[in-house]
C-alpha cells in the first residue's frame, strides 16, 4: 500500500496554504535539484505571518521557493506553451501537492509535475524593512 500525504500533513510545509499559493516558475539547478518559485499564502500559524497591510489583515503572501533535491527524474506535462524565461511565469495556483513514498506530485491548472524525490525544503525570501 502506497503512503500518500497531503501538503498540510507535512511539517516542512506547516503554516502554508498551498491551495492558495501561486507557482511562478521553476529552474533546474546543479546537483539534480529543481527550484519552484512561489508566492506563498502564509496562514496565521506560520511564524513569519504578518498582514500585508491594514486593509488586508486576513492575508499574508510571501515570495519564496520550494527546493526539491536529489531528483532521480522529473515528468512534466503541460497544456500550454512555455515562454522562453520561466522565472516569473504565472503557472497558476497549486491544485495538488502530494507526497508519495518516492515522489512528489504537483499540479496547477496548466502544469503537472511528478518529481522523483521526497527531499525538499521551503525558503522564504527576505523582507526588506
Amino acid at each position: 500500500m502506497t503512503l500518500v500525504r497531503q501538503y498540510f500533513d507535512d511539517p516542512r510545509l506547516a503554516g502554508l496554504d498551498l491551495s492558495d499559493s501561486w507557482l511562478m516558475g521553476f529552474v533546474f539547478e546543479q546537483g539534480h535539484a529543481i527550484r519552484l518559485f512561489c508566492d506563498f499564502h502564509l496562514t496565521r500559524e506560520h511564524p513569519e505571518w504578518a498582514p500585508s497591510d491594514e486593509a488586508e489583515s486576513f492575508a499574508c503572501y510571501r515570495r519564496g521557493s520550494i527546493i526539491l533535491r536529489g531528483c532521480k527524474s522529473v515528468a512534466l506535462e503541460t497544456d500550454s506553451p512555455f515562454p522562453g524565461d520561466l522565472d516569473g511565469f504565472d503557472c497558476d495556483t497549486m491544485d495538488r501537492f502530494e507526497i508519495h513514498d518516492t515522489f512528489v506530485k504537483i499540479e496547477t491548472n496548466c502544469l503537472k509535475f511528478e518529481i522523483h524525490t521526497t527531499d525538499f525544503a521551503v525558503e522564504l525570501d527576505r523582507v526588506e524593512s
